[in-house]
């Protein structure tokens, strides 16, 4: 979740390929897992943490940080 809120917030600063590099690192790792998307990535060991899905700190998380990239 504090991934794609930081992409967000890349996003409203204009810094859009930062917040693209994010949204990739999240999208990867879901594909990898059944597009699941977790709670939380421990980022030195790219794994899964918290629960699976996340509907409001995952997916929602997500879908909402795609609308904030894509300007819907």
């Amino acid at each position: 979740m504090i991934d794609l809120r930081t992409a967000s917030a890349h996003i409203k600063f204009g810094q859009k390929e930062k917040a693209k590099k994010l949204i990739d690192w999240v999208t990867d790792h879901a594909k990898y897992n059944f597009n699941l998307i977790p709670e939380l990535i421990d980022y030195t060991k790219e794994t899964y943490d918290g629960a699976i899905p996340m509907v409001g700190f995952g997916a929602g998380a997500y879908i909402k940080t795609l609308n904030d990239y894509y300007g819907k």
